[in-house]
């Protein structure tokens, strides 16, 4: 491999070791926090609708926030701030959050107008009534995590990735703070309760967005009110982020669908699939996804000197990471998913009925973390291409297979069927973006990622199958590291020369 594209390998790698280091971080308080709330909420009504009222801002986040519009403005700012002049490149992003903030304030203004209209206007049920009186406080969130995404694009576009990645950890760390300090004073009853936690997130988001704006200082972005509708580099974010906002509404509306299709599975589906997707995020945040952060900056830049060689070398790469990784995380969710949700989860009001239902939704989730991290991936190699519509034609595809799947799963699997509908579709969008990828660039050495795919694959099966004769006499705790050891090890024995190469970056040797 030439020496600038093992330099560029490394550049890649420590910055998703950075992003990945804060996101561990925001991870492991992520599970501290929902272990605390599963003992105050457990899986019941009040908690359904509360995952209701959370996700539906969510959406609406990855439409104009850290999505869509990191996949169009992240390119054009680069390519302003290379062939441009860093003052043009900040002109633009002062258009760009000038622009951002009267779309989002108008959708947030009109939806809570609507909300409480409806409130007055029509009697709905209790778990409905409580999920719009929530969303009436969670949907400004949007607001503060559009901002916050507009930041994170300017600072990962100058190689800044620390606040960035931190922000996130200040979520959570508003979230327990308010479980203890707000929830406890909102009143005696659950449904009372609950309303503590809606303004915690609120407060969150605003810090997600404080925390970077000493980042955007130091590097002269100025904030003043700029909405030049006119400017061609917002044209040109508004072209591309279109077909990327539809794209992501695709992935969101799959997330939607499994929600409205758990209220016909009954009381705790909701729940339960929140429970075993934040596990599974686990793994997928702070590897998959801080990979695919650090590396379309880097794909970008490869795409402004038309060096398509050096895009493909580091998609390999990222995509042979994202496999190291993911592929025994998966199978060790899977072998240990029961006695992970009871040291987690099983406490207060989330009882063993719970760690039943949720183990379920964890197994289904677990088979398809390639296939989610590989998406995240081979999709920035699209951005980086400046094409946000082949995703969404795959996308499309993909909803309609998620649909028909849950439609026939959850009748005999109820919410894991649900979950395995989500990793069937999410592996044939895997698969379509490989292929149709290939047609775009060329050969990009996919037997060569494949080989690796079936020596990780492997090498994580032995681990499997250790892990699983120690279930009974160890603790999960112990367990995992030592897991970890072995499959190392076979990864040596195996010859698997990435694992080697990530062990030293991670210890810092090379």
């Amino acid at each position: 491999m030439p020496d600038k594209q093992i330099t560029t390998n490394k550049i890649v790698a420590r910055s998703a070791g950075v992003i990945g280091s804060w996101t561990m971080v925001s991870r492991v308080l992520g599970l501290i926090r929902d272990s605390l709330t599963s003992y105050f909420f457990g899986t019941g009504m009040v908690w359904d609708a509360f995952v209701q009222a959370f996700m539906i801002p969510n959406f609406l986040r990855r439409l104009f926030g850290e999505g869509a519009l990191s996949a169009a403005f992240i390119p054009v700012f680069t390519d302003y701030l290379h062939k441009k002049s860093k003052d043009e490149a900040l002109k633009l992003a002062s258009v760009v959050i000038s622009v951002l903030m009267i779309v989002v304030g108008g959708i947030v203004l009109l939806s809570v107008g609507g909300i409480s209209l409806f409130l007055e206007k029509f009697i709905t049920g209790p778990k409905t009534e409580l999920t719009l009186r929530l969303l009436r406080i969670t949907l400004p969130y949007i607001i503060f995590l559009s901002a916050a995404a507009w930041a994170m694009g300017i600072l990962n576009s100058f190689k800044h990735f620390t606040a960035p990645a931190l922000a996130p950890v200040m979520l959570n760390i508003c979230w327990i703070g308010s479980l203890f300090l707000l929830v406890p004073y909102f009143g005696d009853t659950l449904e009372e309760k609950i309303f503590g936690l809606a303004i915690g997130i609120l407060l969150g988001g605003f810090l997600q967005l404080a925390i970077q704006i000493p980042g955007l200082v130091s590097r002269g972005v100025k904030f003043g009110f700029n909405p030049a509708w006119s400017h061609p580099g917002l044209k040109q974010i508004v072209c591309l982020m279109a077909p990327a906002m539809f794209g992501l509404a695709i992935t969101q509306l799959n997330m939607l669908v499994d929600l409205m299709l758990a209220n016909f599975v009954g009381y705790g589906a909701n729940s339960t699939l929140w429970y075993g997707n934040r596990l599974v995020q686990l793994p997928l945040g702070v590897f998959a996804i801080s990979l695919s952060t650090a590396v379309l900056p880097v794909m970008s830049e490869h795409m402004t000197t038309n060096d398509i060689d050096k895009l493909k070398q580091t998609l390999i790469f990222t995509m042979k990471l994202v496999f190291l990784i993911l592929i025994p995380a998966s199978l060790g969710l899977i072998i240990l998913r029961v006695p992970i949700i009871r040291l987690l989860f099983e406490h207060g009001r989330f009882d063993a009925e719970s760690t039943r239902r949720t183990a379920s939704v964890l197994l289904f989730y677990s088979l398809g973390l390639f296939a989610y991290g590989g998406i995240h991936v081979v999709v920035k190699a699209y951005y980086s291409l400046k094409d946000t519509r082949t995703p969404v034609r795959i996308g499309i595809i993909a909803l309609i297979s998620n649909i028909c799947l849950n439609l026939i799963l959850m009748q005999y699997l109820r919410e894991g069927g649900l979950a395995l509908a989500t990793t069937l579709s999410s592996m044939l969008n895997f698969a379509l973006l490989v292929f149709i990828l290939s047609k775009k660039i060329g050969s990009w050495g996919l037997k060569e990622i494949f080989i690796l795919f079936l020596k990780v694959l492997l090498s994580a099966g032995i681990m499997a199958a250790v892990a699983q004769m120690l279930i009974t006499s160890l603790p999960v705790l112990l367990i995992i590291p030592i897991s970890i050891i072995i499959f190392f090890i076979c990864c040596f024995i195996f010859k698997v020369e990435e694992a080697g190469m990530l062990l030293k970056w991670v210890l810092k040797k090379n």
